[in-house]
């Protein structure tokens, strides 16, 4: 099995939004779009960065199979750097480029994380293709659906809540 080229669709968490976005793993990039074929959003180098990916814990998201992936890049320094290369590698070390993914299983992620951590020692293998069926999109599609349903029931409990609340209020105070 390859672990160095991959591609396929993943939930991308930021901080109020989430969405689905299409990962394409090579060449020392992760890159991640709208959809196959779509606009790119966003691509994060790992060529010449410390990598960091780790798994995530269920969140108060409500979403699983989270996991992070990070990468600063490397600063090399001069023996006898000036003023100017001193600022520049201070500016280097504050680059950190941070994404959350998850995938609509616990192997899909587990198999992304390895991939993105191995990507250098399987690039010359052959692509593989992860969570790109038309199942694992309308399985993400769900995990969406399921969210956005038990937020709204959330909602509409409270309101129901402080609809109960401010009646009982009102018929303390008032004749």
């Amino acid at each position: 099995m390859s672990f160095g080229n991959a591609e396929g669709y993943l939930l991308r968490i930021e901080d109020d939004s989430i969405s689905i976005v299409y990962c394409i793993l090579d060449e020392g990039m992760l890159q991640y779009y709208t959809r196959r074929g779509g606009v790119l959003l966003g691509v994060i180098a790992l060529t010449g960065c410390t990598l960091r990916v780790s798994l995530l814990p269920y969140g108060n998201d409500d979403i699983c199979n989270r996991f992070l992936v990070e990468s600063q890049p490397r600063v090399f320094q001069a023996q006898n750097p000036s003023s100017a290369q001193k600022i520049a590698t201070r500016l280097q070390r504050q680059v950190r480029h941070r994404l959350i993914l998850a995938g609509a299983s616990q192997q899909i992620s587990d198999l992304w994380a390895v991939s993105i951590l191995n990507w250098n020692r399987f690039s010359w293998d052959d692509p593989l293709t992860l969570c790109s069926s038309k199942d694992e999109y309308v399985t993400l599609c769900a995990m969406l659906y399921q969210r956005k349903e038990a937020s709204t029931q959330n909602h509409l409990h409270m309101l129901e809540r402080l609809e109960n609340s401010n009646y009982s209020f009102s018929r303390s105070f008032c004749p």
